[in-house]
């Protein structure tokens, strides 16, 4: 056995915590406690992945609906052909492959769409951050970031599909400021019962952890914060095999007394696999999933999924008052994320 010193504050880092109204963004970094599995930084080639853009640039005439809040900074502009991502060895979904490639999608107006983010994975603010790198979807929406192992996933979903020119990225991490930004100029244009019902309040809005992205059918004018995403075509294809990379739809159409937010079909959330393939089976919001598998204390009682040769363990730790150590298998892996409430999930891959 090894041992696992977790803090209090690990809480609020991972990738399963919950942000809501009642539990918020509280760190300004991410990270997951682990082993190699989250160790090892793979370069993902992406010669021309699904968020490329060919021809008809004439067409992409951008609203702001922000005028240049933060400059994006970037030493590179090697956008295109390097996503740095962290591709986990436990997932038999994912495979590691020599690169991505795809057609891109087509030129589209974002009706107000952003200019600029940091390219550090931090809430809210623009120091470095070790693990968890925000980088650009693709030099065509540069201004649309993602954690590098949810960016990763997404890629190899794309892929998977045979996305084409049909999705369109609208909206990735975005700071305090610009999620504030956003909510104030929600209220000036919609009104207050409009905004509360789609617009998060700052540090209360997933997209500020890098782990969220809002998606859209092509077309000529999307609107930015309710942008249309079907359930037919590729756009069910997508949700579909969605779980499998670990993204939730995650505020669906039954569950807004549960979480607080509206039926929001654009709005997928990155939690990782097995936890989206739970929730699904289970049909289970996040806030009933942090719930759900704290029936299952770790060293006691394990909620087992079977995935092809492998048994997959999730059991909750509750936090201490200060530190807590946890034990686990020499020669598994296995991955610890704060839930933002009160405890961690433990997942261990035999």
């Amino acid at each position: 056995m090894r041992t696992v010193i977790l803090n209090k504050e690990d809480i609020y880092k991972g990738y399963l915590i919950l942000v809501n109204k009642e539990h918020y963004i509280r760190d300004n970094n991410f990270f997951i406690k682990g082993n190699d599995v989250f160790g090892k930084v793979n370069s993902l080639v992406n010669k021309t992945n699904c968020f490329s853009v060919k021809g008809n640039d004439g067409s992409n005439k951008v609203n702001d609906f922000i005028s240049k809040m933060n400059n994006f900074s970037s030493k590179s502009n090697d956008f295109s052909s390097k996503v740095n991502g962290l591709v986990s060895k436990e997932n038999d979904f994912i495979s590691m492959e020599n690169g991505f490639s795809s057609k891109g999608v087509g030129s589209s107006s974002r009706k107000n769409s952003f200019s600029g983010r940091y390219n550090s994975f931090s809430y809210g603010h623009s120091d470095f951050s070790h693990t968890g790198k925000l980088i650009p979807v693709d030099a065509q929406y540069k201004d649309v970031l993602l954690e590098s192992k949810t960016l990763a996933s997404l890629l190899q979903l794309l892929k998977l599909i045979g996305c084409r020119n049909e999705i369109i990225p609208v909206s990735g991490y975005r700071s305090r400021n610009e999620q504030e930004q956003i909510y104030n100029q929600s209220l000036l244009e919609n009104g207050t019962v409009f905004t509360e019902r789609y617009v998060a309040l700052p540090d209360r809005s997933e997209h500020q952890t890098g782990l969220a992205i809002d998606l859209a059918r092509n077309a000529n004018e999307i609107d930015f914060i309710r942008p249309d995403f079907p359930y037919t075509g590729i756009y069910g294809t997508f949700r579909k095999n969605a779980v499998k990379y670990g993204f939730i739809e995650r505020y669906q159409k039954d569950k807004e007394s549960i979480t607080g937010i509206s039926y929001e079909p654009w709005h997928f959330r990155y939690v990782g696999y097995p936890h989206s393939q739970i929730m699904q089976d289970n049909n289970l919001s996040l806030e009933e999933y942090i719930l759900f598998i704290k029936d299952y204390l770790y060293g006691e009682k394990h909620f087992r999924i079977q995935e092809m040769s492998r048994e997959i363990e999730v059991s909750y730790i509750p936090v201490g008052f200060d530190t807590t150590t946890v034990e686990v298998p020499e020669n598994n892996c296995f991955q610890i994320s704060g839930n933002n409430v009160d405890g961690f999930v433990i997942t261990i891959w035999s």
